[in-house]
């Protein structure tokens, strides 16, 4: 979202806080805008609707879907607590099928070669590891997840995943 250079305040309405920066280039905020669009993507994909609806940005046209297939009225803070569920879930197979941190990075050629093409804001740049890792931590805790990746117990509980059977393998 922020390839629109949206002003800092929209972007912590949008992600639920802050902090933020509207700098492509800029590691604040990545981790909270990519947990945020993961778990509204996720509702949008139970609800099977367009992709394009359900990165960023509030769920209000999904709870408007949901409303209409279901009659079920959801606050904002349903609609994402569902799709948080059901990316969690999907978290919890690929970990049960050996997936972790070390899956989580990029290949080597984004950290040590350049951008040769794309974007002028991305053309000539590389990804800094120590960045990365750090954006990694903080992507794991905006979801809940150990320094691993993995569901802690308290999120497994909060979402009511403690007898999904990935977690009981």
């Amino acid at each position: 979202q922020d390839l629109m250079a949206l002003p800092v305040p929209v972007l912590e309405k949008m992600y639920g806080g802050g902090p933020m920066s509207s700098n492509y280039n800029s590691y604040v905020g990545k981790a909270r805008m990519v947990v945020a669009s993961e778990n509204r993507s996720a509702l949008s994909n139970c609800l099977g609707t367009c992709g394009g609806i359900g990165g960023g940005g509030e769920v209000g046209g999904l709870k408007e879907v949901v409303y209409l297939v279901t009659g079920l009225k959801l606050t904002q803070e349903e609609a994402d607590s569902i799709g948080e569920r059901v990316y969690t879930l999907e978290r919890m197979f690929n970990n049960r099928q050996g997936r972790g941190r070390k899956d989580d990075y990029l290949p080597d050629r984004y950290y040590d070669e350049p951008t040769p093409v794309g974007m002028p804001m991305a053309r000539g740049k590389t990804i800094d590891r120590k960045e990365y890792d750090k954006m990694l931590d903080e992507y794991y805790e905006f979801h809940g997840w150990d320094s691993n990746g993995v569901p802690t117990p308290e999120t497994l509980k909060r979402l009511d995943l403690t007898n999904e059977p990935s977690n009981l393998l």
